[in-house]
């Protein structure tokens, strides 16, 4: 399963994980790193500054990915 890993940067302490958003469209023309990037706004709010915020794709096994989601 295909997700994104978002962090924070954090000059002092490094990165912190944000959350993980399992991706479920099946269109992959509709996967843009804008539509990625707009999850994080939805989280954090429309205020938020995310110029310090990255994210990372990975794939998780099945099992990784229900005990992270559950």
């Amino acid at each position: 399963m295909l997700a994104y890993e978002f962090y924070s940067r954090d000059g002092l302490n490094g990165h912190h994980l944000i959350g993980i958003l399992p991706e479920r469209r099946k269109h992959q023309e509709r996967i843009t790193e804008e539509s990625i990037v707009k999850w994080v706004r939805m989280v954090l709010g429309d205020d938020a500054d995310i110029t310090n915020i990255f994210f990372v794709k990975v794939t998780l096994d099945e099992s990784e990915a229900e005990r992270r989601e559950g």
